[in-house]
């Protein structure tokens, strides 16, 4: 067995020397790398023969306590347990294609040596590489599941890198952090209501000053001032449905030098992809779609910016709000079927919305799939699908309680972009905390029922409606 103690302690060695002589080190992100080679004296060298790590024979030579080898020995631990191998982990070696591992471990370290013998006479050894960092030290900063997921996410949205968190409004909160006191953003009136309550309650106290108008319609030129850094939208909105031409928008944005956001959760990126029109950064809820199951949470920040990147891979290790390890995975497992669900998905909606569309106790059905829309023309020109999220108005508030009450198969829950069917009742869910007069005026009243739909059989789903709609009579007369 190797003999786990003499390596610890010649590494304590070892380090001990390069501190000792001062030797220079480049600190990277997620550990040191020696940046020059410092040459070992002969009572060093006499120290780690007595721990069997040089031969005695030739004093050039690095070896296992167990056997001879001219080539490196790497040596890792992953939660008290140490491993080794004969060649050195590379971080981007392992082909995840087809399997992944779930490391679990908050502590990922990888301590290694690779060394070149100097002529006999020297009577020392040369060190180089020793204690650098695999990037997995320590889970805040990064995990090897975690990073799979964000390569995988970076590749869907075509950015240059992506951002796992702990939930799409931690995903928020940090993007937040790139601005500072005085900066203004734009934003769209039609948010979700968690974003609108982070934007009101804590970066606002922050000193961060927001505009809120319908991007979709507005001249968004006018409320541009000179403190103003960013536009902030969701397209299609939530729950409205409205939908903003993001290259026309990319193009003002530039224009006066600002950032350009967008939440993609409701198309993601198999029917949308922000970046190519233009998008400074992508935000996702991952929760919703690319998981798809409801079974865990998880949020997104995409860019195509180098400089973006870097800050907020400062902020992430900082602020601790990184997706775990196991979430990371179940997310991935959602990914590989994200294309077949919304495809099935979209198919459902539609058939969804025909039936509202002739229910005469609907008044209105909001979804950027209807033809003859200018949500329509927008979208077929810069996405690829419509998506499976769509809302519609009722008669009256008693009614959308009712259908709430009484559909069977439909759960009242409040999440969107799983395999099941969910109803939603924004004015006291999703869109609680957003002011009444605002809520209202963006035509979110207590009338509304937004539908996430899922994969079931489309006919169910429907009958489903059609009873808990034509119950309504029937039960408004007894209890009259």
């Amino acid at each position: 067995a190797i003999n786990i103690n003499a390596i610890i302690q010649a590494i304590k060695l070892l380090y001990n020397s390069y501190i000792h002589n001062k030797t220079a080190f480049d600190e990277k992100e997620n550990g040191f790398i020696q940046k020059e080679v410092k040459l070992l004296n002969d009572s060093e060298i006499n120290e780690l023969k007595d721990h069997g790590l040089i031969s005695s024979e030739n004093p050039n030579i690095f070896i296992s306590p167990k056997s001879l080898f001219i080539t490196p020995l790497w040596f890792y631990r992953t939660n008290y347990a140490w491993y080794w191998t004969p060649t050195e982990p590379k971080n981007d070696d392992v082909d995840y294609s087809n399997w992944i591992i779930i490391y679990p471990g908050c502590s990922l370290k990888v301590i290694g040596g690779e060394w070149n013998g100097l002529e006999p006479a020297k009577r020392n050894i040369i060190l180089i590489h020793w204690l650098e960092s695999t990037g997995f030290d320590y889970s805040r900063l990064q995990n090897p599941t975690r990073k799979q997921l964000e390569k995988v996410v970076a590749s869907l949205e075509n950015g240059l890198d992506a951002l796992a968190f702990s939930s799409g409004m931690a995903a928020i909160t940090a993007l937040m952090e790139i601005f500072k006191p005085g900066d203004h953003l734009i934003t769209d009136a039609d948010l979700y209501g968690g974003s609108i309550r982070l934007f009101d309650n804590i970066n606002a106290k922050n000193g961060i000053e927001f505009t809120r108008i319908d991007c979709s319609r507005a001249d968004i030129e006018c409320y541009i001032k000179d403190n103003t850094k960013a536009i902030y939208i969701e397209t299609p909105t939530n729950p409205m449905m409205r939908v903003t031409d993001i290259e026309k928008l990319a193009k003002l944005a530039k224009k006066h030098n600002l950032l350009l956001i967008v939440d993609n959760t409701f198309l993601s990126p198999y029917f949308q992809n922000p970046l190519n029109l233009g998008a400074d950064i992508v935000i996702h809820s991952g929760t919703k779609f690319l998981g798809g199951h409801n079974d865990t949470l998880a949020g997104f920040v995409v860019t195509n910016r180098e400089d973006i990147s870097e800050k907020l891979r400062f902020i992430i290790k900082t602020v601790g709000s990184g997706l775990a390890p196991f979430d990371s995975w179940l997310i991935l497992r959602g990914i590989k079927t994200l294309g077949i669900r919304m495809e099935r998905a979209q198919e459902n909606a539609f058939k969804i919305v025909k039936y509202l569309q002739s229910e005469p106790k609907v008044k209105n059905v909001y979804y950027p799939g209807i033809e003859g829309t200018e949500n329509y023309e927008i979208s077929k020109r810069q996405a690829r699908g419509f998506g499976s999220m769509l809302t519609f108005e009722v008669e009256s508030a008693e009614l959308a309680k009712h259908i709430l009450k009484f559909t069977k198969l439909i759960p009242f829950a409040e999440s969107l972009g799983g395999v099941e069917t969910l109803l939603t009742y924004p004015c006291t869910q999703t869109h609680a905390d957003v002011p009444e007069n605002e809520r209202i005026a963006n035509g979110i009243t207590d009338c509304v029922l937004r539908m996430s739909v899922g994969i079931e059989d489309a006919e169910d789903l429907i009958e489903d409606l059609k009873f808990a709609i034509d119950s309504y009579d029937g039960y408004l007369g007894q209890h009259i």
